[in-house]
């Protein structure tokens, strides 16, 4: 979708007012990415490291004040939210909350809806979370990478989170939920592959049947050589 957005931005634009282009839940705003660039073949590659949410998270937990400032370095005046909460460490469910807010803040709602159009800001807070929460295809050093990169930006320091009618609306190939969803799996099952024991190779024999005994050869004279009894004194 980004793709066609990048080749002409303006009928993006229009196809998405006139609800020819659907865009739902199940698609990541530029927003979410670093400098809003996009990879189709590594859709988590930069995801949830928007500059934006940076700002917007440390504007609502560490006061308006504190976005221009060292992360970790206290704001005058009264205490925000991360003081008054004993709060110094970015989780998954802040993360979510900071894109929903911000995605509600871009649109053209005047103020926060549940849904919007087909947008469901309960179904895409639950997105944000299963990308590090997601029992089955969990990226752990994704997590720990993206988390450490939230925790140096907003507290100074890279601890992990705790983890415990005519118009007709289309979608075009898999969401970006489901291929992220997709190449997680692949990643896990090519590094369980590469842990499994390889086999020792198995040393082969091969049976070789005898030779049968051919017959004894004949004597130069033609007649058969006798293996019989040894001769007598009178054969002598």
């Amino acid at each position: 979708m980004r793709d066609e957005f990048d080749e002409d931005p303006q009928a993006f634009c229009d196809s998405v007012i006139d609800g020819r282009q659907s865009i739902d839940h199940n698609n990541w705003p530029s927003m979410m990415y670093t400098n809003g660039l996009f990879d189709p073949d590594a859709v988590d590659m930069g995801l949830c490291r928007g500059s934006l949410l940076l700002k917007a998270l440390r504007h609502i937990f560490t006061s308006p004040s504190s976005v221009n400032k060292p992360p970790g370095k206290k704001s005058q005046g009264r205490g925000c939210i991360a003081q008054m909460y004993k709060l110094d460490t970015v989780e998954p469910e802040n993360i979510a909350y900071v894109a929903a807010l911000t995605r509600s803040l871009l649109s053209a709602s005047t103020c926060w809806e549940d849904e919007d159009g087909t947008f469901e800001a309960e179904t895409f807070y639950s997105n944000v979370v299963r990308l590090f929460k997601d029992d089955i295809n969990v990226d752990d050093d994704w997590v720990a990478e993206t988390l450490s990169w939230w925790n140096s930006g907003v507290y100074g320091h890279s601890a992990t989170g705790r983890l415990a009618a005519g118009a007709v609306m289309r979608q075009s190939g898999l969401s970006q939920v489901d291929l992220l969803r997709q190449q997680r799996a692949a990643r896990a099952a090519a590094r369980h592959a590469s842990t499994q024991p390889q086999q020792p190779p198995q040393d082969s024999f091969e049976y070789v049947r005898p030779p049968e005994m051919s017959e004894p050869p004949s004597s130069p004279s033609g007649s058969s050589l006798s293996f019989g009894a040894a001769p007598s004194t009178a054969d002598i």
